[in-house]
């Protein structure tokens, strides 16, 4: 059986509800938004990854793939138009090691969106009078601390932070809400293109995130690999 990453909804779901003695880490979707047809492709970074992103066939909308371990309750968005500065590792003689970093950083005058999406569930009675569990993400604006480190599991979006018209609690176990922006207008469009130009490619300096497929007894299991 052929597969392919486009498939990216059926494999979830396999992945997702299927029992399996694995080990490997789930996939969650995201969604940019735009209110309005836009070829203006959002440059997103998760773990020191540049994430791929790729056009829904609407053209007002960009989706993305995260790996996901089942502990993982808790991620941030940080939408801001600075550059994310990686901060390397000290010893305890605090002298650094270049080669491996500890956290990456903003400026601290650099304009910025940050918000905490913490998972939520809540139990209601169904037609059949059965209960249920239902997932979403509950989603908190928060403020970076003011060394202006980035926090863990953040998802960081290289866009303007102005243009965010909403971004509200929901989704479930399978993708987080989406973040709506407003179309950029023309000298938007040129700063986002001059931060893109200038944008660090972060696979040059991780390992990029790939994505193994692997069948046990008959079912699908997706993984994911750095």
């Amino acid at each position: 059986m052929n597969i392919t990453c486009r498939s990216s909804w059926l494999l979830l779901l396999i992945f997702l509800f299927l029992p399996t003695n694995s080990k490997a880490t789930h996939w969650i979707l995201g969604s940019v938004h735009f209110d309005e047809p836009t070829n203006e492709k959002p440059l997103i970074y998760f773990e020191g990854n540049t994430i791929r992103v790729l056009k829904n066939q609407t053209a007002m909308k960009y989706d993305f793939e995260l790996p996901r371990h089942p502990i993982d309750k808790v991620y941030y968005v940080l939408v801001t138009e600075s550059k994310p500065i990686p901060v390397s590792k000290e010893t305890a003689k605090s002298e650094q090691i270049t080669n491996t970093f500890a956290y990456f950083k903003i400026h601290q005058s650099s304009p910025y969106k940050l918000y905490k999406l913490t998972l939520q569930s809540e139990f209601f009675i169904n037609p059949a009078q059965k209960k249920e569990e239902i997932h979403y993400w509950e989603v908190q604006e928060e403020e970076l601390a003011q060394t202006g480190r980035i926090p863990d599991k953040t998802i960081i979006i290289l866009q303007v932070p102005d243009m965010i018209t909403r971004f509200e609690s929901g989704g479930s176990l399978l993708n987080i809400p989406t973040l709506y922006f407003k179309k950029p207008s023309a000298d938007i469009k040129d700063r986002l293109v001059k931060m893109y130009l200038s944008a660090p490619d972060m696979n040059t300096l991780h390992i990029p995130i790939k994505k193994i497929f692997v069948k046990d007894k008959n079912k699908v299991i997706v993984a994911c690999k750095s």
